[in-house]
């Protein structure tokens, strides 16, 4: 059985729609957009080392 497309697309849909508002509310705290900016890139980096480690079993689902 498969999930409609609609239910897979919701995550990402709401993501992008509160990502300028959430980056706004970031800047101030951080002090603007530059510290924000390089949390980000930290941030993006860190997941990209880790994820050679998130592999998946290759176990059979029932």
């Amino acid at each position: 059985m498969t999930a409609p497309s609609g239910l897979l697309a919701a995550p990402a849909t709401t993501a992008s729609a509160l990502a300028p508002f959430a980056g706004a509310a970031l800047a101030a705290p951080l002090g603007g957009y530059g510290p924000l900016f390089c949390l980000l890139t930290a941030t993006s980096m860190v997941a990209a080392l880790i994820a050679p480690w998130t592999a998946t079993s290759a176990a059979p689902r029932s």
